[in-house]
């Protein structure tokens, strides 16, 4: 039971003031003295039917009955019931009708029976208790020294009687109520050597505190009081704790005044170091702390402010990982802060963080309560923290003071990244950067606090903070130019994304497509400007110039000439004519068309190109451009076999640039226009002279180039066939033209029906473009692609033309032999990687495979097998035709998944088709809808 295991509930404000009684003032009531203790029963009484019915007559039975029987064996026994009696009679008068003496008469006259009893039978088995009785007696006749008298010789003539414990606690208290504490203490202390549970034991041992506590034995009276609280503050369950929530108010005085008695022992001694010793003796306790807190307050109210911060300390100290300490910790930072100690109140604070904080292991010690118990702590010290070394940095602007508060502020960020306050903490943090100087960091640190929490008071500012830090950071790091300006430019694009309406966002964009445009990123370049073309409203023209400029440019060099040529139109409409850069745009513009002109030319677009070529030469200021771009027309116009057009072309170019480098040239192409318009003589005429005359081999070039033509045209093919060779042998360079020359020879000689040497030239025109080198071009590597597709058609013909016959092993090794002589061409021709010619090799390709397969199931069976054997047979051929009927499921299947990027030619449609036909049910379908597509207007 917990009456059985805890102190009385005894106020210890008086015993601080050392009353002098054995009840000290204050006490609750229905607490025991000596006097008021149960009276102990007599250990032997007269027969019930001898006993008088009332005190009074039972008084005058044993005075009767002592007068008669002076020798008789109960008189003993009789002596003491009449003292009890009239003991009784003192603590309780009245009761009959007859009146009765007076406390103080019945208290006398018990003690003079007492007395009696002890003289005459010195012997007496229960002298004990008479012993203990008479000190009840004296006591309460307020003999303090005699009632202890006779409680020391009922201590030194009885010590194994069960009165001693008693006895022992009662001599304690009348020795401590005079103040004889050396006494009280050996008193107290033999009532705890007894060992029992009882009441006496548990007050002994306070009083016992007490008592050392009065003779300045202070580190014994801190053991003393400390086994106190551990009974006061044990649970049922036998452990002890640090607060007893159940506890009432009166064992809440009692715990509180122990501890404050123990912390005025600690004070005596050297403070915070006895309480050390005091746990190194008893062990660790779940109370230890209060002790602590209690000395430390004390030190407060003495206003001893770094002796208050060392025992805060000196707990943080012994217990780091007590959930506690970090309010210790506080405590510290506190004491230091009314003491006006600054210095070491900003190193406590340090140490509450790196103690404390998120990363430390009192949190993994204290998982579940650091969040609630330590971590308001730590966010607070680290924001003072931070704070304090920014403001000292902004005054004495060193960079360690910089790095100080940077330090801190990364420190509350990663400790608390979803704090309320972590943006505005980010922000801080890249001020700090930037005062620091470390610009680069500070614009990473301004990118955070702008994007990467949800949008709060300072997320503008912080992002166009982040643009002027990457600008200034390329002073700090000049070997990282690049990476910078990508960074700003990365930088702005969510800044423009984030705040579109801020008023930066158009000189933010503007500058961030110059430095993708220094920085070759024309992709990036074009992103940005239009960007920037697009802004509603419009930003000022000047951006809006620079924007198109830059645009105009980028799509230029991507080759995207068509909105390149918008682009510019939009510039020049921006840019006076008296402005600088008025004609260089004229000239990007003009260039621009001219390769709209050439991309016409390339797609078999002539007269369209012609008409541009001539737009280009009125739009080029440049008279050395213009000329050239009104030659091309002319010759688009001859290769468009717009003769008349071309002969009015040439004659406008003759008039008009009469010392142009291009007027032989010019010669030539009237030639070829005559010719073609019907004028073959006055073309003959025009090619023979300058065959004759020409020096320069250009000239030369095309006057053998015409004059083959020529020759070709007029239909006399031998003397063509013997012109292109002239021309390709004198001329193997430019490698377009002689390929064109080569293409020529072919045609002849398959007019001609030689079809040998229109395959050799087809080798001739494979061997140039593969030696070409920087020579070749998109036109020479198709007329190869072309001719060596075509070499591939003649080794398809020549595989196709074997038959599968018996003996099948010697036919099908001439067909496979065949066949990788035509796979071999496929693929060459394939490798050239040109839309029509590789869809169309791998087309064949896919045929060759599949031929194979049925060329196997239709092949010669032999004659000798019957149905057995040839159902076997059979089945062999098909083992060994499926992997050439997969093969070429697989190539045509290849050729097929070209339509998903957008190529679909006829080649494309065919392995379609053939798919349908090897895999009709996955492919079939799929056919029919690509008929649909094709059908649909």
């Amino acid at each position: 039971m917990r009456a059985a295991t805890r102190l009385p509930a005894v106020g210890l404000l008086p015993l601080l003031v050392a009353g002098c009684s054995l009840l000290p003032t204050g006490r609750e009531d229905g607490e025991p003295t000596l006097a008021e203790l149960p009276e102990i029963p007599f250990s032997a009484a007269p027969p019930a039917d001898a006993m008088p019915a009332s005190r009074e007559r039972a008084i005058e039975s044993y005075e009767a009955f002592l007068q008669e029987a002076e020798s008789h064996p109960m008189r003993a026994e009789a002596l003491k019931r009449l003292a009890d009696l009239r003991l009784d009679q003192a603590e309780h008068p009245g009761g009959d009708d007859a009146p009765p003496p007076s406390p103080e008469q019945a208290i006398t006259e018990a003690v003079s029976l007492y007395a009696r009893l002890l003289r005459d039978h010195p012997d007496y088995d229960a002298a004990d208790t008479v012993l203990y009785q008479m000190a009840r007696a004296s006591e309460q006749q307020g003999e303090l020294e005699l009632a202890l008298a006779w409680l020391d010789r009922l201590v030194e003539r009885f010590p194994d009687s069960p009165l001693v414990e008693e006895a022992q606690f009662r001599r304690g208290e009348i020795n401590f109520s005079f103040g004889r504490f050396r006494q009280a203490e050996a008193a107290y202390q033999a009532v705890l050597e007894i060992g029992s549970d009882s009441e006496f034991r548990q007050r002994s041992l306070l009083k016992l505190g007490w008592s050392r506590f009065k003779l300045g034995l202070y580190p014994e009276a801190l053991v003393t009081f400390s086994r106190v609280l551990d009974l006061e503050l044990r649970l049922p369950n036998g452990s002890i704790v640090a607060e007893r929530p159940d506890a009432g108010r009166a064992e809440i005085e009692l715990i509180e005044d122990t501890l404050r008695v123990m912390t005025l022992a600690a004070s005596y001694l050297d403070g915070h170091p006895a309480l050390g010793r005091l746990m190194e003796e008893i062990g660790e306790r779940p109370w230890g702390w209060r002790l602590y807190r209690r000395l430390g307050d004390l030190y407060l109210e003495q206003e001893r402010f770094t002796d208050a911060a060392e025992t805060f300390h000196a707990f943080v100290v012994a217990y780091p990982l007590k959930i506690e300490a970090p309010r210790f910790q506080a405590a510290v930072i506190d004491a230091y802060g009314r003491g006006g100690f600054p210095t070491l109140q900003l190193a406590a604070k340090a140490e509450l963080v790196e103690r404390f904080g998120a990363a430390t292991p009192f949190r993994k010690a204290n998982a579940t309560l650091w969040l609630t118990r330590a971590a308001p702590l730590v966010k607070r010290n680290i924001r003072e923290l931070a704070a304090y070394h920014h403001a000292l940095a902004q005054k004495s602007h060193r960079k360690a003071d910089f790095s100080d508060a940077v330090h801190w502020y990364r420190l509350y960020l990663a400790s608390f990244p979803a704090a309320d306050d972590a943006p505005h903490m980010n922000f801080l943090l890249a001020e700090a950067l930037m005062e620091a100087g470390d610009r680069f960091a500070a614009a990473q640190e301004y990118e955070k606090s702008a994007y990467d929490y949800p949008r709060h008071s300072r997320s503008a500012e912080a992002g166009y903070a982040a643009l002027l830090a990457w600008e200034k950071a390329i002073a700090d790091r000049p070997e990282r130019r690049r990476e910078i300006d990508l960074l700003f430019v990365y930088s702005t694009a969510r800044f423009a994304e984030a705040f579109p309406r801020h008023p930066q966002v158009p000189t933010a964009l503007g500058r961030a497509a110059e430095k993708l445009f220094g920085a070759g990123d024309h992709l990036g370049t074009i992103a940005i400007a239009e960007r920037l073309v697009a802004l509603r409203p419009p930003p000022a023209p000047d951006l809006q110039r620079t924007a198109w400029t830059l645009l105009a440019h980028s799509r230029n060099r991507l080759g995207r000439y068509g909105p390149a040529e918008a682009a510019y139109l939009q510039a020049l409409r921006l840019t006076p004519r008296s402005d600088p850069d008025h004609a260089p745009l004229r000239e990007q513009l003009a260039a621009v068309v001219y390769r709209q002109a050439e991309q016409l030319l390339a797609a078999d677009k002539p007269a369209e190109a012609a008409n541009r070529f001539l737009e280009a030469a009125r739009t080029a200021p440049d008279p050395k451009i213009a000329a050239a771009a009104h030659y091309d027309a002319a010759a688009a116009l001859i290769q468009a076999k717009a003769w008349q057009r071309a002969i009015d072309t040439l004659l406008e170019f003759r008039r008009r640039w009469p010392k142009s480098p291009l007027q032989a040239e010019v010669t030539t192409k009237l030639a070829v226009a005559y010719l073609e318009a019907g004028e073959p003589a006055s073309a003959a005429s025009e090619f023979a002279a300058i065959a004759v005359a020409a020096k320069d081999p250009a000239l030369r070039r095309e006057a053998d180039w015409q004059a083959a033509t020529l020759y070709e045209q007029a239909g006399r093919h031998r003397q063509a066939v013997d012109a292109w060779k002239v021309y390709v042998k004198r001329h193997p360079r430019p490698l377009p033209q002689a390929m064109e020359a080569r293409v020529h020879l072919v045609r002849l000689y398959e007019r001609l029906g030689e079809s040998a040497k229109a395959r050799y030239w087809r080798r001739q025109m494979v061997k140039a473009d593969a030696s070409g080198g920087s020579g070749r071009t998109d036109r020479t590597r198709l007329l190869a692609g072309q001719a060596q597709l075509a070499l591939a058609d003649e080794a398809l013909r020549e595989y196709r033309r074997i038959r599968l016959t018996i003996p099948l092993e010697r036919s099908l090794k001439r067909k496979k032999r065949a066949m990788k002589a035509a796979l071999g061409a496929y693929r060459k021709a394939a490798s050239y990687r040109l839309e029509g010619v590789t869809t169309a090799a791998t087309y064949r390709i896919g045929e060759i495979y599949n031929h194979f397969a049925k060329a196997l199931m239709t092949s010669q069976r032999p004659k000798d097998l019957n149905a057995e054997e040839l159902e076997e047979y059979e089945l062999l051929l098909e083992d060994q035709a499926w992997p050439f009927e997969e093969k070429a499921i697989e190539i045509h299947a290849a050729n097929a998944r070209r339509s998903v990027d957008g190529i679909y030619d006829e080649w494309v449609r065919k392995s379609f088709e053939r798919l349908a036909e090897l895999q009709p049910v996955r492919y079939a379908k799929r056919e029919r809808v690509e008929k649909v597509y094709e059908a649909t207007p």
